[in-house]
Protein backbone atom coordinates (compact mmCIF):
# COMPACT_ATOMS: atom_id res chain seq x y z
CA UNK A 1 0.00 0.00 0.00
CA UNK A 2 1.14 3.60 -0.71
CA UNK A 3 0.87 6.85 0.75
CA UNK A 4 -1.30 8.86 -1.93
CA UNK A 5 0.20 12.10 -1.22
CA UNK A 6 3.55 11.20 -1.57
CA UNK A 7 4.19 7.81 -2.96
CA UNK A 8 6.09 5.89 -0.20
CA UNK A 9 5.29 2.45 0.92
CA UNK A 10 3.05 2.12 3.95
CA UNK A 11 1.82 -0.60 6.17
CA UNK A 12 -2.19 -0.90 6.08
CA UNK A 13 -2.73 -1.09 9.53
CA UNK A 14 -1.17 2.60 9.47
CA UNK A 15 -3.07 5.87 10.13
CA UNK A 16 -0.68 8.13 8.64
CA UNK A 17 2.30 8.15 6.50
CA UNK A 18 5.80 8.38 8.20
CA UNK A 19 7.37 9.74 5.31
CA UNK A 20 4.89 12.90 4.88
CA UNK A 21 2.58 12.82 7.69
CA UNK A 22 -0.52 12.49 5.06
CA UNK A 23 -3.16 10.38 6.58
CA UNK A 24 -4.01 7.14 4.97
CA UNK A 25 -7.64 6.11 3.86
CA UNK A 26 -8.57 2.61 4.33
CA UNK A 27 -8.85 0.10 0.54
CA UNK A 28 -12.70 -0.09 0.22
CA UNK A 29 -13.20 -2.35 -2.53
CA UNK A 30 -16.37 -0.79 -4.03
CA UNK A 31 -15.60 2.58 -3.18
CA UNK A 32 -14.65 4.72 -6.35
CA UNK A 33 -10.96 6.29 -4.77
CA UNK A 34 -11.74 9.66 -6.70
CA UNK A 35 -15.26 10.60 -6.43
CA UNK A 36 -16.86 7.81 -3.98
CA UNK A 37 -18.91 6.51 -6.09
CA UNK A 38 -20.15 2.76 -5.69
CA UNK A 39 -18.95 0.82 -8.36
CA UNK A 40 -19.43 -2.96 -9.11
CA UNK A 41 -16.53 -5.65 -8.41
CA UNK A 42 -16.29 -6.38 -12.22
CA UNK A 43 -16.12 -2.13 -13.43
CA UNK A 44 -12.94 -1.11 -14.53
CA UNK A 45 -13.86 2.36 -14.44
CA UNK A 46 -16.21 4.71 -12.60
CA UNK A 47 -19.70 5.25 -14.04
CA UNK A 48 -19.52 8.47 -12.30
CA UNK A 49 -16.43 10.51 -13.03
CA UNK A 50 -14.69 7.94 -15.28
CA UNK A 51 -11.62 6.33 -12.76
CA UNK A 52 -9.96 3.39 -12.97
CA UNK A 53 -11.34 0.65 -10.54
CA UNK A 54 -10.60 -2.56 -9.89
CA UNK A 55 -9.08 -5.16 -7.74
CA UNK A 56 -6.74 -4.48 -5.33
CA UNK A 57 -4.40 -7.63 -7.00
CA UNK A 58 -3.91 -6.27 -10.13
CA UNK A 59 -2.59 -3.32 -8.64
CA UNK A 60 -1.46 -1.80 -5.60
CA UNK A 61 -1.17 1.25 -6.43
CA UNK A 62 -4.18 4.01 -5.76
CA UNK A 63 -5.37 6.04 -7.79
CA UNK A 64 -4.03 9.07 -6.44
CA UNK A 65 -0.66 7.91 -7.73
CA UNK A 66 1.09 7.43 -10.94
CA UNK A 67 4.11 5.86 -12.11
CA UNK A 68 7.72 7.16 -12.11
CA UNK A 69 8.45 8.00 -15.96
CA UNK A 70 12.29 7.61 -14.96
CA UNK A 71 12.54 5.03 -12.04
CA UNK A 72 8.61 3.65 -12.33
CA UNK A 73 8.05 4.09 -8.62
CA UNK A 74 4.44 5.20 -7.66
CA UNK A 75 4.31 8.34 -6.92
CA UNK A 76 1.73 10.89 -5.71
CA UNK A 77 0.09 12.96 -8.75
CA UNK A 78 0.70 15.91 -6.78
CA UNK A 79 4.52 15.38 -6.14
CA UNK A 80 6.63 17.74 -7.89
CA UNK A 81 9.18 15.15 -8.54
CA UNK A 82 9.85 11.74 -7.46
CA UNK A 83 10.50 10.74 -3.59
CA UNK A 84 13.06 7.63 -4.90
CA UNK A 85 15.07 8.84 -7.83
CA UNK A 86 14.16 12.97 -8.09
CA UNK A 87 12.89 12.50 -11.46
CA UNK A 88 10.06 15.98 -12.62
CA UNK A 89 6.86 14.34 -12.49
CA UNK A 90 5.38 18.04 -12.11
CA UNK A 91 4.59 18.24 -15.62
CA UNK A 92 2.57 15.10 -16.04
CA UNK A 93 -1.21 15.48 -16.11
CA UNK A 94 -3.59 15.02 -13.39
CA UNK A 95 -5.97 13.10 -15.30
CA UNK A 96 -3.96 10.68 -17.77
CA UNK A 97 -6.48 12.46 -20.23
CA UNK A 98 -5.12 12.64 -23.83
CA UNK A 99 -6.51 15.01 -26.64
CA UNK A 100 -5.45 14.04 -30.00
CA UNK A 101 -6.59 16.88 -33.04
CA UNK A 102 -7.63 14.47 -36.65
CA UNK A 103 -6.70 17.00 -39.11
CA UNK A 104 -8.89 16.85 -42.48
CA UNK A 105 -7.22 16.41 -45.95
CA UNK A 106 -6.97 19.17 -47.58
CA UNK A 107 -9.38 20.01 -50.14
CA UNK A 108 -11.83 17.38 -48.68
CA UNK A 109 -15.72 17.98 -48.29
CA UNK A 110 -16.17 14.20 -47.30
CA UNK A 111 -16.94 13.25 -43.42
CA UNK A 112 -14.17 10.84 -42.94
CA UNK A 113 -14.19 8.41 -40.42
CA UNK A 114 -11.71 7.56 -38.00
CA UNK A 115 -10.75 4.75 -35.21
CA UNK A 116 -7.97 5.22 -32.85
CA UNK A 117 -6.87 1.68 -31.30
CA UNK A 118 -4.59 0.32 -28.88
CA UNK A 119 -1.33 -1.78 -29.63
CA UNK A 120 -4.12 -5.17 -27.99
CA UNK A 121 -6.47 -3.74 -31.70
CA UNK A 122 -9.38 -2.95 -28.61
CA UNK A 123 -11.34 0.59 -30.70
CA UNK A 124 -10.65 3.19 -27.77
CA UNK A 125 -12.26 5.99 -29.96
CA UNK A 126 -14.50 6.66 -33.53
CA UNK A 127 -15.53 9.59 -34.96
CA UNK A 128 -14.39 11.64 -37.90
CA UNK A 129 -11.55 13.84 -38.94
CA UNK A 130 -11.80 17.53 -37.85
CA UNK A 131 -12.26 16.06 -34.68
CA UNK A 132 -10.60 16.28 -31.11
CA UNK A 133 -10.35 12.79 -29.77
CA UNK A 134 -10.06 12.91 -25.67
CA UNK A 135 -8.49 9.59 -24.37
CA UNK A 136 -7.39 8.35 -21.16
CA UNK A 137 -4.10 6.64 -20.79
CA UNK A 138 -2.83 5.56 -17.85
CA UNK A 139 0.61 5.06 -19.15
CA UNK A 140 2.86 5.39 -22.62
CA UNK A 141 0.80 3.68 -25.46
CA UNK A 142 1.61 2.84 -28.55
CA UNK A 143 -2.09 3.54 -30.59
CA UNK A 144 -2.57 3.22 -34.64
CA UNK A 145 -4.84 6.09 -36.08
CA UNK A 146 -6.98 4.73 -38.73
CA UNK A 147 -8.52 7.17 -41.06
CA UNK A 148 -11.48 5.07 -43.03
CA UNK A 149 -11.89 5.28 -46.88
CA UNK A 150 -14.29 7.68 -47.89
CA UNK A 151 -16.29 8.87 -50.90
CA UNK A 152 -13.33 10.79 -51.98
CA UNK A 153 -10.78 10.28 -49.93
CA UNK A 154 -8.70 7.15 -49.85
CA UNK A 155 -7.85 5.72 -46.25
CA UNK A 156 -4.67 5.29 -44.42
CA UNK A 157 -2.92 4.35 -40.92
CA UNK A 158 -0.16 5.25 -38.48
CA UNK A 159 1.13 4.45 -35.59
CA UNK A 160 2.45 6.36 -33.46
CA UNK A 161 3.10 6.38 -28.68
CA UNK A 162 1.32 8.75 -26.72
CA UNK A 163 2.61 9.45 -23.35
CA UNK A 164 0.54 11.40 -20.59
CA UNK A 165 4.03 12.25 -18.75
CA UNK A 166 5.16 13.95 -21.78
CA UNK A 167 2.47 15.68 -23.07
CA UNK A 168 -1.39 15.77 -23.23
CA UNK A 169 -1.49 17.25 -26.93
CA UNK A 170 -1.10 15.72 -29.95
CA UNK A 171 -2.18 16.09 -33.66
CA UNK A 172 -2.19 14.22 -37.10
CA UNK A 173 -0.75 15.24 -40.23
CA UNK A 174 -2.32 13.92 -42.98
CA UNK A 175 -1.44 14.52 -47.01
CA UNK A 176 -2.92 12.63 -49.89
CA UNK A 177 -0.69 9.89 -51.16
CA UNK A 178 -0.49 7.06 -54.12
CA UNK A 179 -3.48 5.34 -53.48
CA UNK A 180 -3.76 6.23 -49.78
CA UNK A 181 -3.62 8.76 -47.13
CA UNK A 182 -0.01 9.59 -44.88
CA UNK A 183 -0.59 10.02 -41.71
CA UNK A 184 1.66 11.22 -38.90
CA UNK A 185 0.83 11.57 -35.18
CA UNK A 186 2.90 14.24 -33.50
CA UNK A 187 2.96 15.86 -30.07
CA UNK A 188 1.81 19.01 -29.79
CA UNK A 189 4.31 21.53 -27.61
CA UNK A 190 2.84 24.90 -28.72
CA UNK A 191 -0.66 26.28 -27.18
CA UNK A 192 -3.49 25.82 -29.65
CA UNK A 193 -6.67 27.67 -29.10
CA UNK A 194 -8.44 24.97 -31.32
CA UNK A 195 -7.34 22.11 -28.19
Amino acid sequence: MFCEKCGAEVNEEDRFCSNCGGEIKPIENNICRKCGAEVNEDDKFCSSCGEKVGSNESSNQPSGLINCPDCGNPVSRKAKACPNCGCPVVSMTPDGVVRIKLSNLINTMTKQGVSIKDENGQVLWRGNAGQIAEIYFERQTQITIKYHTAANAWGGSCKGVVDPSKGTKYATTVRRGFLGTNIELQRVDILDSDF
